[in-house]
């Protein structure tokens, strides 16, 4: 059949003569759908899993999958003369583009499987961005930067170079926050400790993600105004607010990786636990104090343009989380929702 076929073909660049796969006509196309080049889908992690698991991993080294459409126009339908998966529609409407790219025949396997070796680090020239061959000079601050004279317009070049790297990697870093890092790598602390140097894109990117939105709640904790007026608390000071003013039953919150709830009635719950003596028996026996451990997240990137891989690695996170909260925990149970 068309579909085991496609999966063959897709291992092995040879073509079957035998094959009773059927040529498309002269009103069909075909898109394939299939993970983007140097990719791994998180399907393929598992899947690979289970194969070694199953005694196979010497053969089978990885597994991928995706989706062949074929589509048939009517007769009186002039067909396309343009590339189908080129065109934006069409690539927005059969793809994720985060995580897929099409194909208009099945592609050398080789292309989906290719492992490629890490790039080398890339430094960003914000000391040597005015062009010249001199190293640019540390810049102290604006007022001293005023007295250098040419300083001054080397920390603005620094700023817009480091600008236009943000553009080009996705940083989506702040004004403020390029010019922080100039001064962390051209200031004067840098220059007086003699470590003033370009950054690499590894470190920008790491910069970026640690001091991302998602981790330092920047938006969510600023100060904010209504119709003119500032606001006393902050969007986050307004979610902490509930826990304050009603502490009952919370024994933390707001202070480690997740929140921990005071345990009800725990005396009656039993649980299976290794035996003290041989660590391959197991007993029941009363818990004691089980307290609950509680934590909620947002996932909204890549979740909205991605939603499965996005919800696990929600999921992954918040398993994580739980189980470090105080001296270890031991999550039981995740729930996702999509809105």
């Amino acid at each position: 059949s068309g579909a085991p076929q496609a999966a063959i073909q897709l291992v092995s660049d040879d073509q079957d003569p035998d094959s009773e796969e059927k040529e498309l006509t002269a009103k069909e196309r075909e898109l394939w759908v299939l993970p983007r080049r140097g990719t791994i889908s998180p399907w393929s992690s598992k899947a690979t899993d289970i194969f070694g698991l199953c005694g196979l991993g010497n053969i089978v080294q990885r597994v991928e999958r995706g989706v062949v459409y074929r589509i048939t126009f009517a007769d009186d339908f002039a067909i396309p003369q343009f590339r189908l998966s080129e065109h934006k529609q069409i690539i927005n409407a059969g793809s994720d583009r985060m995580t897929e790219a099409l194909y208009e025949s099945c592609p050398a396997a080789a292309l989906i499987f290719a492992h490629s070796e890490p790039r080398p680090l890339r430094e960003v020239p914000i000391r040597d961005s005015d062009g010249s061959d001199e190293l640019a000079r540390p810049i102290r601050n604006i007022e001293a930067a005023q007295a250098q004279g040419g300083a001054e317009q080397t920390e603005v070049t620094a700023a817009s170079v480091l600008a236009r790297a943000n553009r080009e990697l996705g940083l989506a870093l702040a004004t403020d926050e390029i010019a922080y890092l100039v001064d962390a790598y051209l200031g004067a602390q840098a220059a007086d400790a003699g470590i003033a140097r370009n950054p690499t894109d590894a470190e920008l990117m790491m910069f970026a993600q640690v001091n991302s939105e998602h981790c330092r709640h920047k938006i969510f904790g600023a100060s904010w105004t209504i119709d003119g007026h500032a606001q006393e608390l902050s969007l986050f000071d307004w979610i902490k607010a509930t826990q304050k003013k009603h502490p009952e039953h919370v024994l933390s919150a707001y202070s480690d990786n997740a929140a921990v709830l005071e345990a009800v009635d725990a005396s009656r719950i039993q649980a299976w636990v290794p035996d003290e003596r041989d660590a391959q028996r197991w007993t029941m026996c009363d818990a004691g104090a089980v307290h609950v451990v509680a934590k909620v997240e947002t996932h909204n990137h890549p979740t909205l343009i991605s939603p499965f891989p996005g919800a696990a690695t929600g999921a992954g996170g918040e398993i994580r989380d739980e189980g470090a909260v105080g001296r270890g925990s031991k999550p039981k149970c995740g729930l996702a929702g999509f809105t």
